[in-house]
């Protein structure tokens, strides 16, 4: 925990990274910050797209994803000094496309993984292959 706290007044640290139970967290806030745990997450956070892990290997969005992760909230907080009214309007333009790309990451998924009538899975796939777009 020392170095944690030797990194806190130099260097953005990632808080709770190690879980609900934080050492981290702890160690730099004490015992009154805990995480109220929410099911999927605790407090609010971002991660870019290809450490987000939201697409498939097979869907090639990963990088490009980090990419507009990384610009979408600088351009927010160059539009507006309001920290938090740009980080909502960050939540708007993303989230949208976000959960576009985590249901197209699911369907892909269960239609390379369907143990059914893979000729029919198989044909699609190419077709789709071949159609592109992708949701983006």
């Amino acid at each position: 925990m020392e170095d944690i706290r030797a990194l806190a007044g130099s260097y953005d640290v990632v808080i709770a990274a190690d879980g609900l139970n934080s050492a981290a967290r702890t160690a730099l806030f004490g015992p009154r910050h805990r995480a109220r745990y929410i099911g999927a997450s605790s407090w609010r956070g971002t991660v870019d797209g290809e450490t987000g892990g939201i697409t498939e290997t097979w869907g090639g969005r990963g990088a490009c994803e980090a990419l507009v992760d990384a610009v979408a909230p600088a351009r927010a907080l160059t539009a507006t000094p309001d920290v938090p009214a740009a980080l909502r309007a960050y939540d708007r333009a993303r989230r949208p496309v976000t959960q576009r790309l985590v249901r197209t990451a699911r369907l892909m998924n269960r239609m390379a993984h369907a143990r059914r009538l893979p000729g029919l899975r198989n044909a699609v796939m190419r077709t789709a292959v071949k159609v592109g777009g992708g949701p983006g």
